[in-house]
């Protein structure tokens, strides 16, 4: 084996460490494997950085300090710098990471597309370092480093102007205090913004010239920053999704609800609103939701029916789906009503509405049944164990002879990250073709 392998790596010193690891590193592997490598040894360089460029599109520098350090990191940096499409950047820790792409010699990465500035996880030391904000200045250094952002999450706060200056950003999140004059600049300088997302602290902001931003398609924005606005919000054509991020001021929210349906009404598709804060279901009326004749989709979460008829709070005629998520006192007799209302839903969701007896699924067949609709109702549940038990207890010889009035199936992974009030709306040009 020696005589057909000639080795040049004989004629140079190594460092004992280092022909530690590699000798470690190859007893991993198998002869042929061994062989193979001394064969193209002179490749390997290139070989790894091909395995790198393939596996390694994101540089996460929390994961990225626990496995490589030093000259070694440096050097991974060096050779992907052009090749990074994401970044993760800790707060605490700006500054010296990004003194560690200088010390790699890293001006620029062009081939950033992805943003965030994250906080240490929970339980590291440096995760101590939260409770006191970090300071502003090395976020300055961001834009010259990445030119061509387009996707920017930032979780400290943003106290200066430097977001302005990522010419070619479309998407950003702000999770920590914003300063009013941080969002002017954004909102002036970023004008081919298609998300916005403000936290729900951000509620003494002014979005003040947002109508210029024409790309704007999903924005959340606290209740308050909402009702200041509205003006200027509701020239922006091209809005796909709209989150109202509420607080215990209800009249504010039910305000800016209000506005949205009553300028709104024909273009909205979706409607989720979280309902922890809602009391009663009396605010339905309020809303006159009846007016979004275009409706495909209802979703309450946390709402109290109060043993209301369904009738009198102006409910809508939904198209497609609903979903009525821990709605504690659901009664059988109100599900009934809100269905015999939407003759075109296709897809009830139930979860965790304990309320609901065991008759409900034979009393909505019922009523499917006797309306002669063509088309299949869907109930999927979830938490509605006596409900569930039953259909399954008689499915064979009631239920699987009734599958093309009402199929019934337990949800496997329920969503129940909606938190607060959303709006879907139609495009511009499916809003045009309906009103021809």
């Amino acid at each position: 084996m020696g005589d057909e392998i000639k080795s040049s790596a004989s004629k140079e010193k190594f460092n004992p460490e280092d022909l530690a690891i590699v000798t470690k590193i190859l007893s991993k592997l198998s002869v042929p494997e061994q062989l193979a490598l001394c064969k193209d040894f002179k490749r390997l360089p290139d070989a790894c950085t091909a395995v790198w460029r393939q596996s390694y599109r994101r540089l996460d520098f929390q994961n990225a300090k626990k496995e490589l350090t030093g000259p070694n990191l440096e050097y991974f940096l060096q050779t992907m710098q052009g090749y990074f499409r994401h970044v993760y950047f800790t707060c605490e820790h700006l500054q010296q990471e990004l003194n560690l792409l200088e010390r790699a010699g890293i001006k620029q990465m062009v081939g950033v597309e992805q943003c965030e500035v994250r906080y240490a996880p929970a339980g590291m030391a440096s995760a101590d370092l939260s409770k006191k904000p970090p300071p502003q200045w090395p976020l300055q250094a961001l834009p010259r480093l990445m030119r061509n952002l387009r996707r920017l999450k930032v979780h400290c706060p943003v106290e200066v102007g430097f977001i302005e200056q990522f010419a070619q950003l479309e998407y950003l999140s702000l999770y920590g205090e914003v300063a009013q004059q941080a969002l002017t600049a954004i909102i002036a300088g970023c004008l081919q913004l298609k998300r916005l997302h403000l936290p729900r602290s951000a509620e003494s902001l002014q979005v003040t010239g947002i109508r210029k931003c024409k790309c704007l398609r999903d924005l959340a924005l606290p209740v308050a920053v909402f009702n200041k606005g509205n003006v200027e919000i509701q020239t922006l054509e091209q809005l796909k999704f709209l989150e109202l991020r509420q607080t215990s001021d209800l009249e504010a929210t039910l305000t800016a609800m209000c506005t949205v349906i009553r300028q709104r009404a024909s273009q909205i598709e979706v409607i989720q609103v979280n309902c922890r804060y809602f009391g009663g279901p009396h605010w339905m009326r309020q809303l006159e939701m009846h007016r979004c004749r275009r409706l495909n989709g209802l979703v309450f979460v946390d709402c109290k029916f109060a043993d209301v008829n369904m009738v009198t709070l102006g409910m809508p005629r939904v198209k497609k789906y609903a979903v009525f998520c821990q709605c504690d006192d659901l009664k059988d007799y109100q599900l009934l009503d809100f269905v015999k209302r939407c003759p075109a839903l296709a897809e009830l969701y139930l979860i965790g509405c304990p309320a609901l007896t065991c008759r409900v699924l034979n009393d909505l067949y019922k009523v499917r049944h006797s309306e002669k609709l063509e088309r299949l109702l869907k109930v999927s549940m979830s938490g509605c164990d006596g409900v569930w038990n039953e259909y399954e207890k008689n499915y064979d010889e009631y239920w699987f002879s009734k599958l093309a009035v009402i199929r019934v199936e337990r949800l496997k992974q329920e969503d129940r990250n909606i938190t607060d009030v959303q709006f879907f709306f139609y495009k511009p040009e499916d809003v045009q073709f309906a009103a021809n």
